[in-house]
């Protein structure tokens, strides 16, 4: 299929039968004359039922799909483009042949989500098929940007000390945030510090530990040669023998294990000739002990898109910092100082902010029909909505003081399905349950939701309902590279589609002071007096020809039996309390830390070696939503996501600027003293810079 460059290739001359222009939005403005008048005037997004079919059930069906996509593409542009841009060597010609290879792994993850965004494709609205095979594409580009981070941070975690590891920022600004190490530590440690590199201890909180027996077992002396072959050089049981003990008097063959086994040679015929020197006989003891392992929640210091080696230590009380705003825990409540958390009888939560915004009743689950399709959503003609579970359990809260959770358990009974001759869901019910998982963490605003619906229902909605701390009128939905505000309603017009007011938001939407940060494209809804977020929508046909909200096909009236979603589906997010507007209480910057945890991996260098920290790029004033290479340069997007106009300030390591505009072609130059860039921004305009070292 010829590309459309190449289709209206001419037609652009004055003398063509038919004069055509593929040219940007701004191009045509620009092209304009400024004196014209008579111009319409359109305030709003230019999404409008009024006119065309714009199908707003596309944006909740198959809810795995978004999810998917939503990680890939964090995968790429936020950790495997940035991080290989700043902090790869093969990226800064040392190795022009890993360089290549290094690059087509990026340019392979891009294909494939581009190939994974076309129309019918992300969305979810085709055929079980074809989302199976989007599925595969969008997960490839995933696995294919996480192969560059782990390229790029394994490099890094061999200059740091395997007693240590590599936490690695993804915001280009400074962070203190936590990670979740697993690292080995002597069993004597009544508790865990995390030293950094100027010295400082910052606390750690211990969530589990591994008990000093890994393995034991009973082996007749005859056949104990055919345990040796379980040894792969001084690997045994996925760690590697540190020592080894043959006890003839006990009959006992002692392994101790670790992570790493140690600069000494293992030589396991060295065991075998211990073992055949014993002439005892019987029934021997093998025992596998393996050093104590510690799951830990650690506060960091991480510099702005850099890297910060940190060390595991024993506790200290007297030289540890405190927690700052540490959770604590009440019962059924959880509170940091900055936001609180109280679990209600019936599975819903007060979240309170510290200056007393309340939102009350947050997770109801509320359960509808659906008579609709992947295009569009259907009310039955009678549709009772079930929002009251039949049981609720309650989990004691654990953690403390960096974080802690409270699990929530609602049973439902949903309507098995449609009762297609009465236009009503059936008498019939199915069990469901939703599991919520609750957690606050030490210095975050908001309070962290983890659902798990375990689905048996077909043809239906499932919504989680967030109240308002007020009244609202208007709601304000993160965007393509803006933050869109809209009312309770949704224009109409001769389309033939019923204007439904659920939107899409990416990030986050917000509404008279409830915020919701969110970890993939999401369709809400503006009620009167709350925001209701669609967390499941099953459908068993990919259009319907006859549908109550649509007067004409959407396509064909295929079976979709996956759109069921017939088992259990995930939704994390996150609520945050707040009196301001969402501009001026940085919803913006709550769900970037919500969505980019920082990044982890151990140490590969000698023990004991010097703690290190490497700042990349810091941006202020701006969103940054790329970072890469070109050439021997670095390619840094911004754009001024907010209704005023800012200043974007950009520092680095670069001593030269100029501005380029989205196709690469060179503009100003700019002034990098000190390696400091400022640009003026307009709200919301884009702006693209080329920093050289």
């Amino acid at each position: 299929m010829r590309s459309l460059v190449a289709l209206v290739a001419g037609l652009e001359e004055d003398d063509a039968p038919v004069r055509m222009l593929i040219t940007t939005l701004a191009d045509h403005i620009a092209g304009r004359d400024p004196g014209t008048t008579g111009l319409v005037e359109v305030r709003g997004e230019l999404r409008s039922h009024a006119a065309a079919n714009i199908l707003p059930g596309v944006i909740s069906v198959r809810p795995h799909l978004k999810q998917a996509m939503a990680r890939a593409e964090r995968m790429v542009e936020r950790y495997a483009e940035p991080f290989a841009a700043l902090w790869s060597a093969e990226w800064h010609g040392a190795d022009e042949r890993s360089a290549s290879s290094a690059s087509r792994f990026l340019d392979m993850a891009w294909w494939r989500l581009v190939d994974a965004s076309g129309h019918d494709s992300v969305t979810g609205c085709g055929v079980d098929d074809t989302a199976v095979q989007v599925f595969a594409r969008i997960s490839e580009a995933e696995h294919l940007g996480q192969a560059v981070r782990d390229r790029v941070v394994g490099r890094l975690a061999r200059t740091v000390p395997r007693d240590a590891v590599v936490v690695v920022n993804p915001t280009p600004a400074d962070r203190t945030d936590l990670v979740t190490l697993d690292v080995e530590v002597p069993a004597g440690w009544s508790g865990v510090a995390l030293e950094l590199p100027d010295g400082r201890r910052l606390p750690a909180q211990v969530e589990s530990r591994t008990a000093e027996l890994l393995h034991e077992e009973e082996i007749d002396a005859a056949a104990l040669p055919t345990f040796f072959p379980r040894i792969h050089g001084r690997e045994l049981f996925g760690s590697e023998i540190a020592s080894w003990r043959v006890d003839g008097d006990r009959r006992l063959l002692e392994f101790d294990l670790a992570r790493h086994g140690g600069d000494e040679p293992f030589d396991v015929d060295a065991v075998r000739a211990a073992f055949a020197a014993v002439t005892d006989t019987g029934t021997w003891t093998v025992r596998l002990l393996a050093r104590e392992s510690r799951v830990l929640t650690g506060l960091v210091d991480a510099p702005a898109l850099g890297w910060a080696s940190v060390r595991p230590v024993p506790a200290d009380d007297a030289a540890d910092e405190p927690v700052p705003h540490p959770v604590r825990v009440d019962g059924r409540t959880l509170d940091n100082g900055l936001v609180s958390v109280a679990v209600h009888d019936d599975g819903t939560l007060r979240v309170t902010a510290a200056d007393g915004t309340g939102l009350d009743g947050v997770g109801r689950i509320v359960d509808g029909g659906d008579r609709g399709d992947t295009y569009n959503y259907g009310p039955p003609g009678t549709d009772p909505l079930v929002d009251s579970p039949t049981a609720v359990a309650i989990g004691a809260a654990d953690g403390g003081p960096l974080r802690a959770a409270i699990s929530v358990d609602r049973a439902y009974a949903w309507p098995a399905g449609m009762d297609w001759d009465r236009d009503a869901r059936s008498a019939a019910t199915e069990p469901a349950r939703v599991a919520m998982r609750v957690e606050l963490r030490a210095g975050e605003p908001f309070v962290r939701l983890d659902l798990t619906i375990d689905n048996r229902s077909a043809d239906h909605r499932v919504r989680l309902h967030v109240p308002t701390a007020r009244p609202a009128t208007v709601s304000h939905a993160e965007g393509q590279f803006a933050v869109v505000e809209r009312g309770p309603t949704a224009e109409g017009g001769p389309s033939g589609e019923h204007p439904i007011p659920t939107f899409p938001a990416h990030g986050f939407v917000d509404a008279g002071g409830a915020g919701l940060l969110l970890a993939q494209a999401s369709e809400y809804e503006l009620l009167d007096g709350a925001l209701a977020l669609t967390v499941l929508r099953s459908t068993g046909l990919m259009s319907r020809n006859v549908h109550p909200y649509r007067e004409e096909p959407a396509g064909g009236q295929f079976p979709t039996p996956l759109a069921q979603m017939i088992g259990t589906t995930t939704v994390s997010l996150a609520v945050l309390p707040h009196a301001g507007d969402w501009a001026d209480d940085d919803l913006v910057g709550a769900a970037e830390r919500f969505l980019h945890p920082l990044h982890v991996v151990p140490g590969l260098a000698a023990p004991r070696g010097a703690l290190g920290s490497h700042r990349g790029v810091t941006v202020e004033g701006a969103r940054l939503t790329s970072l890469r290479r070109r050439g021997d340069a670095l390619e840094a997007r911004v754009v001024a996501q907010t209704p005023e106009p800012t200043t974007a300030v950009l520092h680095g390591p670069f001593r030269a600027a100029s501005s380029v505009d989205l196709l690469g072609r060179p503009g100003a130059v700019l002034d990098a003293a000190d390696g400091r860039v400022a640009l003026p921004l307009r709200p919301w305009e884009i702006a693209t810079v080329r920093l050289e070292r």
